[in-house]
């Protein structure tokens, strides 16, 4: 809340439809509301005004990140498609499927996405790399999924109430937290 010494404050933006999944960039510049009307908006989170609307056509967005105020734009749709979004030029192209798609995440260059399905496998997606997505599974129902600056680690919080490090380039994952450290079970929420 607090960008280059303003003051912190708190905003009430009004969406014009019920608000299915929203991400805020990097910076906090630009958000990114995914709405149940199947409208993608660009938010200007200085001025609180709604700017441009990405074109989903009848499809619903179910997950978004934003990698910068510049973009890209990731969406997860109801289909199982992941769609990225160039908001210089609005268009869009597809990244893959991932059926169940409830969960997404870019890196800050737009390189890599990495997406949660409701089977509870991870992929990444680096389309410049192959359109195949690299999967992994931490065994357990994913509730939340952060990755690194490559897409290479991906950290996902499970149903289990662990944390785990996934390391797209090999190993098993890696149990991290109070829970890891002591060996004990966390109950699930």
């Amino acid at each position: 809340e607090d960008v280059e010494g303003a003051p912190p404050r708190d905003d009430i933006f009004r969406a014009p439809a019920w608000i299915l999944d929203l991400a805020l960039s990097p910076s906090g510049g630009l958000a990114v509301v995914a709405c149940e009307d199947g409208a993608l908006r660009v938010l200007n989170a200085d001025t609180g005004k709604f700017g441009s609307t990405l074109a989903a056509g009848p499809l619903t967005a179910r997950a978004v990140a934003v990698a910068s105020d510049q973009g890209p734009v990731v969406a997860g749709f109801s289909d199982g498609s992941v769609r990225r979004y160039d908001l210089a030029t609005g268009t869009s192209d597809l990244v893959g499927i991932c059926p169940g798609i409830h969960l997404i995440a870019v890196t800050p260059d737009g390189g890599a996405v990495i997406g949660a399905g409701t089977d509870d496998v991870l992929l990444r997606w680096k389309p410049a790399v192959s359109s195949l997505p690299a999967f992994r599974a931490p065994g357990a129902a994913i509730t939340a999924v952060a990755a690194d600056g490559t897409g290479d680690k991906v950290l996902t919080g499970t149903t289990a109430g662990r944390v785990q490090l996934l390391d797209f380039s090999g190993g098993p994952p890696t149990e991290l937290g109070e829970a890891a450290a002591s060996g004990a079970d966390v109950p699930a929420a």
